[in-house]
C-alpha cells in the first residue's frame, strides 16, 4: 500500500472540491443553458425567414411545401419558429412551446420524403442540395442541412 504524500492529498482534495462545484453547477443550470441555446437558434432561423432571400432554408421550403403557397407558408413558419425560440428562452408557456417544437420537428424530418432523387444521388428539384446521403451517424445529413 502506497502512502499518499501531503501534496497529493491537498491537490486531490482541491481538485475534488472544484470538480464537485462544477458538476453541481452543471446539474443546476445545464438544462436551462441548453434550452436558451436552442431558443436562440430558433429565433435566429425564424427571423431570417421574415426577409426573403436571407434564409438558407427558403429554397428548401419552397420546393417541399405543396399544400399551400410558399409565399404564405414562409411567414407563418417564420412566426412559428420565432415563437418557439421566445418560448424556450423565456421558459413561459413551456407546454405550448414544446408542442410547437414537436410539430416543427415532424415537419423538419419530413422533408426528405418530399424530394425525389435521381440515380446519381442528386436531389431533383433542389439544386442547392446535392449528393444527399444519410449515414447511420447522421453526419452527412447534418452537413447537407447546414448548406
Amino acid at each position: 500500500m502506497t502512502k499518499e504524500s501531503f501534496e497529493d492529498r491537498i491537490v486531490s482534495t482541491y481538485f475534488d472540491r472544484i470538480d464537485r462545484r462544477i458538476t453541481n453547477w452543471m446539474a443546476r443550470t445545464g438544462i436551462t443553458v441548453l434550452r436558451i441555446g436552442l431558443g436562440i437558434i430558433f429565433i435566429w432561423f425564424g427571423v431570417l425567414k421574415f426577409f426573403p432571400g436571407l434564409s438558407p432554408a427558403e429554397e428548401l421550403v419552397r420546393n417541399t411545401v405543396y399544400f399551400v403557397s410558399p409565399d404564405l407558408f414562409i411567414p407563418v413558419l417564420a412566426t412559428w419558429e420565432t415563437l418557439i425560440g421566445l418560448g424556450l428562452i423565456s421558459g413561459k408557456f413551456m407546454r405550448l412551446t414544446l408542442l410547437l417544437l414537436f410539430l416543427q420537428m415532424t415537419g423538419i424530418l419530413h422533408w426528405p420524403t418530399c424530394v425525389s432523387a435521381d440515380p446519381d444521388g442528386d436531389v431533383g428539384r433542389l439544386p442547392a442540395v446535392r449528393r444527399l446521403t444519410i449515414s447511420i451517424d447522421g453526419e452527412r445529413y447534418d452537413q447537407t442541412i447546414l448548406y
